[in-house]
């Protein structure tokens, strides 16, 4: 999940491990198209409202996203996420 200021490099470098895994990593943001900070640009795979908790088994947030304004939709596209249900899971 990132926003406009959101660590690209960190992103790549993170897409780079994961594919090398077998795992694709879905950049999540406010809006769809592309996401550019200084000479980085990384293309959004999907939206807060387009996306669905079931597409993926881990949430990253990016550094520096804090132009993740709408910070309900946010709540609400992980929402059904099982790993934040399970009380156990967050260390509770």
């Amino acid at each position: 999940m990132a926003g406009p200021g959101s660590d690209l490099a960190g992103i790549t470098r993170l897409r780079k491990a994961l594919v090398q895994e077998g795992a694709t990593l879905r950049l999540i943001a406010e809006t769809g198209g592309k996401l550019v900070n200084g000479d980085l640009t990384e293309t959004v795979d999907r939206t807060l409202l387009t996306t669905r908790s079931i597409e993926y088994d881990a949430v990253v947030v990016a550094a520096g996203s804090t132009g993740l304004n709408d910070r309900k939709l946010a709540v609400l596209a992980l929402r059904d996420e099982p790993s934040l249900q399970d009380p156990r899971k967050l260390g509770r």
